[in-house]
């Protein structure tokens, strides 16, 4: 989920089986319901399209002189 403050203080937030990972006690539906965006990450496919975002990102500011720093962008 993508959010302006700390996660947690939107959703809870439980501890997965795997080491280091966790789940949002939320479907989809719910999420869709409050206008909140939820991004399943762990699709390969997913993973590459957020890594484009970045980088177009890094370019766009670059073009702009804004440079690296996010500050930059506001």
């Amino acid at each position: 989920m993508l959010t302006q403050d700390r996660l947690d203080s939107y959703v809870p937030i439980g501890n997965a089986a795997m080491d280091d990972r966790t789940f949002i006690e939320w479907d989809k539906d719910d999420v869709d319901a409050l206008n909140m965006m939820k991004v399943d990450v762990l699709a390969l496919g997913m993973l590459t399209c957020i890594r484009k975002c970045f980088d177009l990102i890094a370019v766009t500011r670059r073009a702009l002189g804004t440079g690296d720093d996010p500050a930059g962008c506001a």
